[in-house]
């Protein structure tokens, strides 16, 4: 639910008419960029209304049953084009790539899909959401299977300034700072199961710790302004409270208005 940030930021810059040549995204972000992508930002505001649907988010079903604690077969099948709205025709019609992350477990390499070009939107954005032990598992798309994107690289800073990226905004979900490590017995577990991007796993704290080294000190000619939330509101990636979602919200079209008014230039 940290991604309530990100989707203000999102409707607070389309209210705007901003535009950018391109929009990268991981895990929830992938789901935000796809929205404002497709000029339907507003969307994505609404989905945080579900986080007190059991059929989405259920700790009972998870702790009694061993089902999903996050049922990605229902949000993205069922709530995100049913119930919230996501016209698939308005992205694929939009000048401007939308890169979603998904990490491909046989390889442990992350994958840049362009949501806009591929068969299925909403199965790639399942794929960059699906978790271990938090999903029902890996998604299986184009010959292989697939877990968030954030694994490999959590922010994917790096390959927009790969692509020529020179003027970058990157819109964080959680205050500035260190990422604690995963605790050990969870990355074990996850690394026998996926072998192939248990590094990854290990070094997860590193590796976002590389891409906040890297948009402080850009290569030059590159811009990077960056958007972070000063107060989360107790808002973790389960929170199921609307008051505390619902003032992340605001607070990420505050700060996104803030920036577009030349009140600051990062926050």
């Amino acid at each position: 639910m940290r991604a309530a940030y990100a989707s203000g930021v999102a409707h607070a810059l389309q209210d705007a008419g901003e535009r950018f040549d391109a929009v990268y995204g991981t895990s929830a972000g992938g789901a935000m960029g796809a929205w404002f992508t497709a000029g339907q930002a507003e969307l994505g505001t609404r989905t945080f209304a579900f986080a007190t649907d059991p059929v989405v988010l259920n700790f009972r079903r998870y702790l009694l049953r061993r089902g999903p604690l996050l049922d990605l077969d229902h949000l993205f099948w069922h709530v995100y084009p049913a119930l919230v709205g996501f016209d698939v025709d308005r992205l694929r019609k939009a000048h401007n790539p939308a890169y979603v992350t998904a990490a491909e477990v046989e390889s442990g390499l992350c994958h840049y899909f362009d949501v806009r070009k591929v068969a299925d939107p909403f199965l790639v954005l399942k794929a960059t959401s699906a978790l271990p032990f938090v999903t029902s598992g890996p998604v299986r798309m184009n010959g292989g299977h697939y877990l968030d994107g954030g694994i490999v690289e959590p922010v994917p800073v790096r390959r927009a300034i790969e692509d020529g990226a020179d003027d970058i905004l990157v819109v964080f979900n959680r205050t500035p700072g260190p990422v604690p490590s995963e605790p050990r017995a969870v990355t074990w577990m996850a690394g026998r199961r996926y072998p192939m991007l248990y590094a990854a796993m290990k070094r997860h704290h590193a590796l976002y710790h590389e891409a906040q080294t890297l948009i402080a000190s850009p290569p030059p000619g590159v811009r990077v302004q960056v958007l972070a939330p000063k107060d989360t509101h107790g808002v973790t990636r389960l929170t199921r409270d609307q008051d505390r979602i619902g003032r992340l919200l605001e607070s990420g079209r505050a700060d996104a208005r803030a920036l577009l008014d030349g009140a600051v230039e990062s926050i």
